[in-house]
């Protein structure tokens, strides 16, 4: 008996592909409809137990609010969900161990806090969503909290959204790799933060490079869009990318990074044998980059810096404030800066050395406090600039505005008030016949107008992206309860304290009462989903299926009690098959699908009352269960009589 209930078990957790994992600490309504509970030490045994059991198919994991204590890896498996109930609410403590997700595809993480060791690792895997997680890892291992590694193969297809990486000892994101080919394509980080990455503890080898997001460290990367994302506090640079690996059509859009570089300036590298910063940027940045919309603020080194040879690299209305050198281009070519601007930088506004096809076109710098003799710096003798073009408008500033020594064929155009003795120094080929020269009075420049693609109201938008039902395979006149995967796309969470209603129905209605979801009335973050169970109907909360081929549609919001920014795509469709009832076999008492001994032993116990009698063996339809019901099946069974 023992091993057909686990049977029976183990062939429900397949078909329903929903599983529940409660922690110790879980309230008992939670506990209650939980198919694991975890007893606080080793949780990630329980855990794991429920993937697995998802088999092949895959399905969700939903971790119950409460705090998990892990000692090992969490293996996530494909075509997985797991999630929890938000940040503040489901807690991933590690004491070793992290998630991993190798050589997989088609996951989605969403909706928990880690700390301890336990980082967010996705190697070679495709298709994978993270969205509302909050890390604060240690310095226990190296890569990111967030951390991307591809082996001799294209990783494509990951989105982060709405995730943080807050105080950890490691940098927030890393891309890396190794062998050929080691490209990871087509990665969206949306509203994500990196803060005080490395700021206060470090992983011990290389950790003073510590970064807020590595979006190239060696693995090559391809369309890459990184959108209102925040970097502040990090050790060394905020967003940051290597020379080495190759970098083709990468944009970030509205990212602000802030007092980046907090390592100290008596801090010893040792591979490098130098103190203090080698970078310490709000965006550290080569090869085939765009910047658009960006905000800088007080970095240690530099707002943007561009390096390293053949760069590419693109600004388009971008801004630094506060930083020891707003735009630092060094040793690199092929860089374009449009509409930006340098405000009181607290050395200079423009620091360019060795380099060539620069091009600036409407480059403002205001008040840059300079090193004592000048505030902008275009090439030395040493380190000349090369075949460049500077449109600048520069607003005051200590010393000379323009220093430009032994120059090769260098432009400059626009405007420079100053007040210096020299405003203007240049050696070489250097043409400032449209440059020109007044006095600076305290006028400021218009204030940058952003490139016109202009970001929507934020509302969420609530959409149904799956619809499930229990059971998977109904027969007519089972009692379905349906499921919806609700997502909020939009650029705001929903409200709280309001019903996420769901609304369910077959058909036309015509086949049973239309049953909903009205339970849930917790915010939902912008990329965040959740799982509503229909909970109530006219006639119950389940529908009875009737046999055929239906559409449920699952509609959320139904009743428009939220304001969302596109109110027409609340609905999805879905077919669902019922299969008819089996015709019952005359003879066949236990239901097995056949007539035999077995059968003709069950009626035999019937007549002497060791079990209880049933309609289906009155065999002879007298209204009683006896030996003449025996003797009808043991003649239909040993060929006697041809049918019963």
């Amino acid at each position: 008996m023992l091993l057909l209930v686990c049977i029976a078990i183990s062939c429900s957790v397949q078909a329903s592909s929903a599983l529940v994992v409660a922690a110790s600490d879980s309230p008992e309504t939670s506990k209650t409809r939980a198919d694991y509970i975890c007893d606080g030490v080793a949780d990630q045994i329980e855990i794991q137990r429920a993937l697995n059991a998802l088999g092949t198919r895959g399905g969700t994991v939903s971790l119950t609010e409460g705090t998990f204590h892990l000692s090992g890896d969490l293996n996530i498996p494909s075509n997985v969900i797991f999630e929890g109930q938000g940040p503040d609410a489901t807690w991933l403590e590690w004491s070793s161990g992290r998630v991993k997700c190798e050589w997989k595809e088609n996951i989605i993480l969403r909706d928990f806090k880690t700390t301890g060791t336990g980082s967010i690792y996705l190697l070679n895997c495709n298709h994978v969503k993270v969205h509302n997680i909050t890390a604060t890892v240690d310095d226990s291992l190296d890569g990111g909290a967030f951390y991307l590694y591809v082996g001799y193969s294209v990783m494509e297809d990951i989105e982060f959204v709405n995730c943080k990486a807050i105080d950890c000892g490691r940098h927030g994101w890393q891309n890396d790799g190794e062998g050929s080919p080691k490209t990871i394509r087509d990665v969206r980080y949306i509203d994500c933060e990196a803060i005080n990455c490395g700021r206060y503890s470090r992983f011990a080898h290389y950790g003073q490079w510590t970064c807020g997001f590595v979006l190239a460290e060696n693995a090559d990367i391809e369309d890459i869009e990184v959108v209102r994302c925040y970097a502040e506090g990090s050790f060394e640079s905020g967003f940051h990318f290597e020379a080495a690996p190759s970098k083709k059509r990468i944009v970030l859009r509205d990212c602000v990074s802030k007092s980046n570089g907090q390592k100290p300036d008596d801090y010893y590298n040792p591979d490098t044998r130098t103190y203090g910063c080698m970078f310490g940027a709000g965006f550290w940045l080569h090869g085939d980059v765009t910047l658009i919309n960006c905000t800088a603020e007080g970095n240690r080194k530099c707002g943007y810096a561009v390096w390293y040879p053949s760069s590419y690299t693109n600004l388009y209305n971008c801004v630094d404030t506060g930083s020891e050198i707003g735009y630092l281009l060094d040793w690199t070519d092929n860089v374009y800066l449009e509409n930006c601007i340098s405000i009181d930088a607290t050395k200079y506004g423009v620091w360019v050395m060795d380099s060539g096809q620069i091009t600036t076109k409407g480059l403002a710098i205001v008040t840059p406090k300079g090193d004592g003799s000048a505030n902008n710096i275009f090439g030395s003798s040493w380190y000349p600039v090369r075949e460049s073009s500077f449109d600048i408008d520069t607003y005051g500033g200590e010393g000379t505005a323009v220093s430009c020594s032994g120059g090769q064929n260098i432009q400059f155009s626009g405007t420079v008030r100053s007040n210096a003795a020299r405003p203007v120094t240049v050696s070489g080929s250097v043409d400032t016949s449209r440059l020109s020269v007044r006095p600076y009075s305290g006028e400021q420049p218009m204030p940058v107008t952003p490139t016109p693609t202009p970001t929507p109201s934020r509302k969420p938008d609530l959409v149904v992206t799956d619809i499930a039902w229990d059971p998977v395979d109904p027969v007519s006149g089972d009692l379905v309860t349906f499921q919806a995967t609700v997502t909020n796309q939009g650029n705001a969470p929903t409200p709280g304290g309001v019903s996420h209603r769901v609304c369910f129905t077959v058909g036309d209605g015509t086949t049973g009462s239309s049953v909903w979801s009205d339970g849930h009335t917790t915010s939902i973050a912008p990329g965040a989903s959740v799982t509503l169970t229909a909970n109530a109907g006219p006639a119950g909360a389940t529908w009875k299926a009737v046999a055929g081929t239906h559409t449920v549609t699952a509609h959320v919001d139904d009743v428009d009690r939220i304001a969302e920014s596109d109110e027409d795509n609340n609905t999805l469709r879905k077919e669902i098959v019922v299969r008819s009832q089996p015709v019952p076999i005359r003879g066949d008492v236990n239901g097995d699908g056949s007539v035999d001994w077995a059968d003709v032993t069950m009626v035999a116990d019937m007549v002497q009352g060791n079990v209880a009698p049933s309609s289906a063996a009155d065999l002879n339809e007298d209204g009683t269960v006896d030996w003449e019901d025996v003797a009808l099946l043991f003649d239909f069974f040993f060929g006697r009589i041809p049918s019963l």
